[in-house]
């Protein structure tokens, strides 16, 4: 019996054994090592069945084995180690905005430390982390990209900082003007538009502070002089200026009309002089700029290009050179010879006051030129305009009596028409008709016989030169004239019909003066008459229009 109480013993030692090494080693134990330890159990039950007899402990001991054995059993399963993870842990996406914030950090290819790049190379640049590690030695990594999608490395994330796309707001300060209005300015970087660059053109606007994007683009922060916000600006729409703007090729001509402005020297507001000095001048703008301020100012000349310094637009009106016109009506004298008359102010010329010596004319208006000379505005007794004439070639004069009206004068030119063709009808010849440029200039020519009787003018020209002067091309006519004077009007005086017949009785009565009457190769004649001192001066001219 003490014999069974023993393998009772063992049995309940050997089955404790089998149980705690099956539970220390099932998750690690191969389906071999399981084979060895069925094959012990079944070993020990056939032994202790053949010394044993039967017993309510049999199965027990059935499944029974020696201390010796169980711990043997227990050594053949071998435990395994878990699966290591690498070093610098998992990759974890990310998708920040980093910029690169530190010097002398390398960048890495890999986690085998081999070496890409370093930071100085990038220092202050953005990147997009496209992902991050958590690395055994403490620290993150970023992989980091660039806008195209270039990789450029693993990096430390001790030498960035992050940032969004845009990156850190920079304090600028400069000026700018819009150079392409094709874009829009952003309320926000989530593109949500503000304004249309174009309805900012022109304008110089302050940069007060400006973006570095991670897409690549410059975006400045606009405000424009009165503090208001206009987003923020693609740099490529913009160019740099100054707070006065770009200086801008003008030209004008500008007279100072206001007093107690200020002229400046420069744009640091140095005071150059005041427009005290310089009031009801005309000045020459060869400049100007339009200023962060809101105001435009002119870079102005004097007519012997002194440079009189930068005036805001408001102390001046735009003008001409000639200036503006000035109503005037004085009668004045023409005193001196070779001065050119003029068609305009682009100095277009008219005549020569050769051929006015001694004739009194109206200035009805003049002009204070910005090169310094007054110019009078003149006509004849006829209403006629003889054109632009610098006043220093007048002196002052009156109104001279009228001897024969200009209604008179028109009543001759009718009459002698009729007279002249009478005579070509008498002779067979063709008609000539009137033209009114040809009266002109018969006029013109009868009031210079007074100066000098002759064939030619003033000035030595033919008398076709008074036909250019009423701005006629008279390159395809042929010309000629009769120039006649008397003083036996006394009992015709102002009576244009009879002064008419008396210069006609002259001509007809004169060889080559009918011949040129009766020309057949003449279409068109002119005719003028002057009276003056009681003498009456008069002109035929014949006009072949080809």
């Amino acid at each position: 019996m003490k014999k069974v109480k023993l393998t009772l013993a063992l049995s309940m030692l050997g089955l404790f054994g089998l149980i705690g090494g099956t539970i220390t080693n099932a998750e690690e134990a191969t389906s071999k090592e399981e084979v060895t330890v069925e094959s012990s159990v079944k070993e020990e039950s056939i032994s202790v069945e053949t010394s044993t007899e039967q017993s309510t402990e049999q199965s027990v001991e059935a499944t029974t084995e020696t201390k010796e054995e169980a711990v043997a059993t227990r050594s053949a399963a071998p435990v395994l180690a878990p699966a290591q993870k690498a070093p610098e842990g998992d990759y974890i996406k990310d998708g920040s905005y980093i910029q690169i914030t530190k010097k002398n950090y390398e960048i890495w290819e890999n986690f085998k430390w081999e070496k890409k790049g370093n930071t100085t190379d990038y220092y202050q640049q953005k990147f997009k982390a496209e992902g991050r590690y958590q690395h055994r030695n403490g620290a993150t990594y970023y992989e980091i990209f660039d806008n195209k999608g270039v990789r450029y490395g693993l990096v430390n994330a001790k030498a960035t900082e992050k940032v969004g796309a845009q990156g850190k707001y920079i304090s600028d300060g400069s000026y700018i003007k819009i150079k392409n209005g094709n874009y829009s300015t952003w309320q926000n970087f989530d593109w949500k538009k503000k304004v249309s660059a174009n309805s900012l053109k022109g304008q110089v606007l302050k940069a007060r502070g400006r973006y570095e994007h991670f897409n690549g683009s410059t975006y400045y922060s606009i405000y424009d002089n009165k503090g208001k916000w206009y987003g923020y600006l693609s740099a490529a729409a913009v160019s740099k200026t100054k707070a006065q703007g770009d200086y801008i090729s003008d030209g004008s001509y500008v007279k100072v009309s206001k007093k107690n402005y200020d002229t400046w020297q420069n744009f640091s507001w140095k005071k150059k002089s005041n427009t005290n000095n310089y009031y009801g001048k005309i000045l020459k703008a060869k400049g100007r700029y339009k200023h962060f301020n809101g105001s435009s100012y002119y870079s102005l000349y004097d007519n012997k290009d002194r440079w009189c310094g930068y005036l805001n637009v408001n102390a001046v009106t735009k003008t001409k050179a000639e200036g503006d016109y000035i109503k005037d009506g004085r009668y004045v004298k023409i005193a001196k010879k070779n001065y050119d008359t003029y068609n305009s102010f682009k100095w277009s010329k008219k005549g020569i006051s050769t051929n006015l010596e001694g004739q009194i004319l109206q200035a009805r208006g003049r002009y204070q030129h910005f090169n310094g000379s007054t110019y009078y505005s003149l006509y004849d007794d006829l209403g006629n305009w003889r054109g632009y004439i610098n006043a220093g070639a007048t002196t002052k004069s009156y109104k001279q009596a009228v001897e024969l009206s200009p209604n008179e004068i028109k009543k001759a030119q009718a009459e002698m028409l009729r007279l002249v063709n009478n005579e070509r009808k008498k002779n067979g010849v063709q008609p000539v008709k009137r033209d009114d440029v040809f009266d002109k200039a018969a006029n013109f020519r009868a009031r210079e016989l007074k100066q000098k009787f002759s064939s030619s003018r003033p000035d030595g020209t033919n008398g076709l030169t008074a036909i250019k002067e009423l701005g006629v091309d008279a390159s395809e006519f042929g010309f000629g004239e009769n120039s006649a004077y008397t003083n036996n009007i006394r009992n015709k005086k102002n009576d244009g019909k009879k002064m008419a017949q008396e210069l006609f009785g002259q001509w007809v009565k004169a060889k080559k003066h009918k011949e040129l009457m009766l020309s057949e190769y003449c279409n068109y004649a002119g005719f003028g008459f002057y009276v003056s001192q009681g003498m009456l001066y008069g002109v035929q001219t014949f006009v072949v229009v080809w």
